[in-house]
């Protein structure tokens, strides 16, 4: 997957940024499903609803887990990630 190797790329850039803000419990579920699965660190703050990336990746992952969370492929990351189970 082109994130992982991005990610595996940058391993020496050890900034992280925010990815999403404001997300829901479930989103987070299945958000963090998602990174363990490919196993890219990331971190969360802000009471739990705020999701932080590599910066290496961090433009790539909003896109994907932006779908991911808007429900479009909730069903694939949810399969994907083992989250929700």
């Amino acid at each position: 997957m082109a994130i992982l190797g991005a990610y595996e790329a940058a391993r020496t850039d050890d900034r992280i940024t925010p990815v999403l803000t404001e997300l829901t419990t479930e989103q987070m579920t299945i958000c963090a499903g998602y990174l363990d699965a490919r196993g890219i660190p990331y971190e969360i703050r802000g009471d739990g609803c705020d999701l932080w990336a590599p910066a290496a990746v961090s433009a790539e992952l909003k896109i994907e887990l932006t779908q991911f969370t808007e429900g479009r492929t909730l069903s694939a990351a949810v399969n994907g990630a083992g989250a929700g189970r």
